[in-house]
């Protein structure tokens, strides 16, 4: 996507678990679901990261993301700790980045500061990243993340 586009998108049933801190530490969150999926013969669909809180605004000891799989809906493993729900429908302004999730910051500013104003959309709930593939199958400058944020009109 040379820019964002507006998509509206159906909910995506996940299984997730809670990371507490700097957003860019959340990877030791996805080995663990992962770690935990693979060995439970859980449906892996993909991944993806919810991020509830502006980094710009909020403590770093205070930022809330969780560590998602997507799964079939209605699955649940039923483990403690692991929470599973929907990631809700609707109207989304998505992002494509390519290459090194130590550059997903930039791409996220390119998102809020001029993707969604030259949409004329305003944010409307917690953003979250797809990964696309797997860090662990491609090169860095190969990786893709869709960046999704909730909108509404202005």
């Amino acid at each position: 996507m040379a820019n964002a586009e507006l998509k509206t998108i159906e909910p995506i049933a996940v299984v997730g678990i809670e990371h507490k801190g700097a957003y860019d530490q959340i990877g030791a969150k996805f080995g663990e679901i992962f770690g935990m999926a693979g060995p439970g013969g859980w449906p892996i669909q993909g991944s993806l990261g919810i991020y509830f809180n502006d980094p710009s605004q909020t403590p770093v000891e205070d930022l809330r993301s969780k560590a998602c799989i997507i799964v079939p809906e209605g699955f649940d493993p039923g483990v403690p700790g692991v929470e599973a729900f929907e990631v809700a429908g609707g109207q989304y302004v998505v992002y494509r980045h390519m290459g090194s999730y130590a550059g997903l910051g930039d791409s996220w500013m390119k998102v809020y500061s001029e993707e969604i104003p030259r949409l004329k959309m305003d944010d409307n709930g917690p953003p979250f990243e797809v990964y696309v593939n797997n860090c662990n199958e491609v090169p860095e400058d190969e990786l893709i993340t869709d960046i999704y944020v909730p909108v509404k009109a202005l």
